[in-house]
């Protein structure tokens, strides 16, 4: 395996973590003094700021590359997770699951989606293949693929009619 096939499969198990706050979410949320819907609601958050962060990091990467990306995610992630855990609040659920770890998520899936997309096709894709020379280009107009298609009752060339 090439190095961006695996550096995207790490950062694609970094970004589906984001997937397991639906397990600890309502304890998450009592634990906090929240109601029991704000554990949905943040994960709602979290979705909507992932898809956000997705479409940027797709901006992002040509011009950043994918070590700053997947370090910013890792501070991002870490300061969002340390926060909600560390401060007794529902508003640290918010920021910190809600707004920062969502957008590590989508960053790290931005990454993980851009190296795959770079990755090169695999080395018997890239051979030439001598039993098939190469298809030259199709030239043909709409007046020739009606005649081809048009029954043998509207008349034209016998060998022109659709067999």
């Amino acid at each position: 395996m090439e190095r961006p096939v695996v550096s995207g499969a790490v950062a694609n198990l970094a970004a589906g973590t984001l997937f397991g706050w639906s397990l600890v979410a309502e304890q998450a949320a009592a634990d906090v003094g929240a109601p029991g819907s704000a554990g949905a609601a943040v994960f709602a958050v979290s979705i909507a700021v992932f898809t956000a962060a997705l479409l940027a990091a797709g901006r992002a990467l040509p011009a950043v590359g994918p070590r700053r990306l997947l370090g910013g995610a890792a501070g991002l992630a870490a300061t969002g997770l340390g926060g909600a855990a560390a401060v007794p609040h529902p508003l640290a659920l918010w920021g910190g699951v809600g707004a920062l770890f969502g957008t590590a998520s989508g960053l790290a899936s931005g990454v993980a989606v851009g190296l795959a997309a770079r990755s090169p096709p695999p080395a018997a894709a890239r051979r030439p293949t001598w039993s098939s020379p190469p298809t030259p280009p199709v030239r043909c107009s709409s007046a020739w693929l009606l005649q081809r298609r048009s029954p043998p009752s509207a008349g034209g060339p016998a060998w022109a009619r659709w067999r």
